[in-house]
């Protein structure tokens, strides 16, 4: 089963797969091993339907509605270690994050995902895509929500640690989707910090690795780069690389039909006329 999430800070659509059930290799007796499985199978079921409950809420804006529910998955079955069960407990801690940022309890959420780093951090270098994209997703809010508050060299550490254990990982979507986000996020807030050149670097690495993927999220990530490292290269003086840049976004994307990526387009147009002005003084 597959559930979209809309979270949040930039917004990816998330999409976790939760497997039905549960596979056991038969270490005992096969009817052992056939009653574990027939168990672990049915607290799943019980788990899941719970969690779809707090996730329609979700969905539909009861945000406050859906927290208890999560938590309930949470505290009854979050002992469960299974692998689809790790999957359903670390959805509905990150969609308790989400609820409560919707609901302004940015420091709950901040508490949420943190949540999610410490259970499944360490398992996740190992699993399932869906829950290696799970704990990226809440390394990326919880850097994001940090920057929000301030923090913005631990915001750089929950990026640089998406970076770093998930780089390599070039055939997952979500986890690509996920990379391209904490490198956007890492660009955006060096800037904040003044340290420009490893702004442009963090752009860079989004454009290199992303720049030909079809998938439109990622072709946002790629815009929002070349208008950061356009912003940077204004901002040292360097109007004519800066209008090469904004030029770059409007040759790549310029036909393009998602609105996110339009108004991307339409601001490179502004920036643009802004360098060319500046240039001229």
């Amino acid at each position: 089963m597959v559930y979209k999430n809309r979270l949040l800070l930039g917004a990816l659509c998330v999409c976790v797969a939760l497997g039905g059930g549960v596979s056991y290799v038969a270490l005992g007796t096969a009817q052992a091993a056939s009653i574990k499985a027939d168990q672990s199978s049915a607290k799943f079921a019980e788990a899941e339907t719970l969690f779809k409950k707090g996730f329609a809420l979700f969905q539909q804006g009861y945000w406050q509605d859906s927290l208890p529910i999560f938590d309930e998955v949470i505290h009854q079955f979050g002992h469960i270690s299974t692998p689809s069960m790790s999957e359903l407990i670390a959805q509905a801690y990150i969609s308790k994050g989400g609820a409560l940022f919707k609901l302004g309890r940015t420091k709950e959420a901040l508490l949420a995902f943190n949540e999610i780093v410490r259970r499944f951090q360490e398992e996740a270098e190992e699993e399932d895509p869906a829950l290696r994209s799970i704990v990226a997703e809440a390394l990326v809010n919880k850097g994001a929500i940090l920057d929000s508050l301030g923090h913005r060299n631990e915001a750089l550490e929950a990026f640089d640690a998406v970076i770093l254990q998930f780089q390599d990982d070039d055939k997952e979507l979500v986890l690509q989707q996920q990379l391209a986000r904490a490198f956007v996020n890492k660009g955006r807030v060096l800037f904040q910090l003044n340290r420009m050149n490893e702004s442009i670097a963090a752009d860079e690495d989004v454009f290199v690795r992303f720049k030909d993927e079809k998938d439109p999220y990622l072709q946002r990530q790629v815009a929002k780069a070349l208008i950061n490292r356009a912003l940077v290269l204004g901002r040292i003086g360097h109007f004519q690389e800066a209008t090469k840049t904004c030029q770059e976004i409007i040759y790549r994307f310029g036909k393009t039909q998602q609105p996110q990526i339009h108004q991307l387009v339409i601001q490179a147009h502004l920036l643009m006329g802004n360098f060319q002005q500046a240039k001229r003084k």
